[in-house]
């Protein structure tokens, strides 16, 4: 019953964190009568809005679908085309230059390379037909340091960029051992939430700590869960991370097909 109060509506949003609780395993772990007498205070006079049913959020994986109607800009002449459709055609030129060009088969082969050999893949590469370069390839695949061999090696199998997801999952876990102190799961649970939302977001600003969903973890949160240094370190560890994994990623050469709906 209490998992069909619409949060939508303004008469529940105060008791969003409360909700949160009673839907919650734990709390019906040892439940008490006291438990019980709180359930009747807080509630039963928000069970008239109560739904049919519950309603879940509906969560929509708009990242293909972003991807497929992004532009990227190319060549002197700023040509364009999707980034879907360029990444695919430079895949497939890479592919059919592997068997024939001297210096592809010595990176499929994993030899050295001389500075001579560069040049002519670059000269290769960039080339009237799609004007392949590394800071083309670091938009096109979301990599801000990628250098050319490693795209190349990409593309031939031979190579992994690192997961932006991994990196900010660590960088997180070393500040938790690195710690002197004992954090409770709460707030274990909450620094893993600012880790989600960054790494959603890939930004994420030191008000937006004291809004949904971090507000979800109770009127503790953010303070005095965590003191102001430790809220400011986990801001300055997202600064850190998006300097290292996404700076150079927003520029003005990606550009977006909006989509309207027809009223």
């Amino acid at each position: 019953m209490v998992d069909c109060l619409p949060e939508e509506l303004n008469v529940i949003k105060p008791k969003l964190a409360f909700k949160e609780k009673v839907l919650s395993n734990r709390f019906w772990e040892n439940v008490s009568f006291e438990d019980s007498q709180m359930l009747i205070s807080e509630l039963s006079k928000l069970m008239k809005y109560m739904a049919p049913e519950p309603r879940k959020t509906i969560v929509l994986d708009m990242d293909d679908m972003i991807q497929q109607r992004k532009l990227i800009e190319f060549g002197p002449d700023a040509k364009q085309e999707y980034v879907k459709v360029y990444k695919e055609k430079v895949e497939d030129r890479i592919k059919r230059l592997a068997d024939e060009h001297p210096a592809i088969m010595k990176i499929k082969n994993d030899e050295a390379l001389t500075e001579a050999d560069l040049r002519d893949l670059e000269l290769t590469l960039n080339n009237p037909e799609l004007y392949i370069t590394e800071d083309v390839l670091q938009k096109v695949f979301s990599q801000n340091k990628g250098t050319l061999v490693q795209f190349i090696k990409n593309i031939l199998g031979l190579y992994k960029f690192p997961d932006p997801k991994e990196r900010i999952k660590d960088a997180f876990n070393t500040y938790i051992i690195e710690n002197s102190r004992h954090y409770s799961a709460d707030q274990l649970n909450f620094i893993r939430t600012v880790q989600t939302v960054f790494s959603r977001k890939k930004h994420i600003e030191y008000t937006e700590l004291f809004e949904a969903p971090f507000t979800n973890f109770g009127i503790n949160a953010p303070m005095p869960m965590f003191t102001e240094n430790e809220l400011n370190d986990f801001i300055n560890i997202c600064g850190v991370l998006e300097k290292e994994i996404y700076a150079g990623l927003r520029e003005k050469n990606f550009m977006f097909v909006v989509i309207r709906s027809k009223q």
